[in-house]
């Protein structure tokens, strides 16, 4: 099967995979603590150099990496892009990542909002082992609801953390 026209759009990872991570088409680096079979990085071992990195396979996310690539090609000028229940940036930091890659003369601010506390620390650590400032982005540390003042909400991080 041929991936979307979009994926043609943009250039596909080459390069080193460091230890403890994954990586993903864009070459978007994820930290394996953060995820366990996470859809749509590299399966390659640590250590490995990867020659063009394939593009994800259809599965549960394809649409959204479709959205994601269709989104930054259709920006004019910026390219904004909110991630509500971000968990740790995963979409929020490609989203950088293929605004970057794909006109590095658009202006990206991602808004990132994930509630808890843990995950929200990894999210941070996403942002900046990939090159990015979280200063010149808007993360934020709260929950999403739709009316205003607090909510209640379960924290404790993946596999019990």
């Amino acid at each position: 099967m041929q991936p979307h026209e979009v994926f043609s759009r943009f250039w596909r990872y080459s390069g080193e995979v460091p230890p403890g991570y994954l990586v993903d088409f864009l070459g978007v680096q994820i930290s394996d603590k953060f995820v366990l079979g996470l859809q749509g990085v590299s399966p390659y071992p640590e250590g490995t150099t990867v020659q063009n990195a394939p593009h994800p396979h259809p599965d549960e996310e394809y649409f959204e990496w479709i959205d994601l690539l269709e989104s930054v090609v259709a920006a004019k000028g910026s390219y904004t892009m909110i991630d509500l229940g971000a968990g740790f940036g995963k979409w929020a930091v490609r989203a950088v990542f293929a605004a970057r890659q794909y006109n590095p003369k658009l202006r990206c601010h991602v808004i990132a909002v994930e509630a808890e506390p843990t995950v929200y620390g990894w999210m941070r650590e996403h942002f900046r082992h990939n090159g990015i400032k979280p200063r010149r982005h808007t993360l934020l540390h709260a929950a999403v609801t739709d009316q205003p003042g607090e909510v209640d909400f379960c924290i404790g991080g993946p596999r019990g953390g």
